[in-house]
């Protein structure tokens, strides 16, 4: 679990995250609407640039990797 969460993004808009499990570098990201996320952890402080939505079966977005 990533403990520290930035601004989270999706194609340059905001997404509000309010799980996020760091996988080296590549991110799994739940939002408030519980919609997963991956993404790249681009800084220390947390911040995340998303490239896909998965919806929300988290198995969905680990497969995907």
């Amino acid at each position: 679990m990533l403990t520290t969460i930035g601004t989270v993004t999706s194609h340059g808009e905001p997404l509000q995250a309010d799980c996020v499990i760091d996988l080296e570098g590549i991110c799994a990201v739940r939002t408030h609407g519980g919609d997963w996320y991956l993404g790249d952890l681009v800084s220390d402080a947390g911040d995340i640039q998303c490239w896909g939505n998965y919806g929300p079966d988290l198995g969905n977005a680990l497969r995907a990797l």
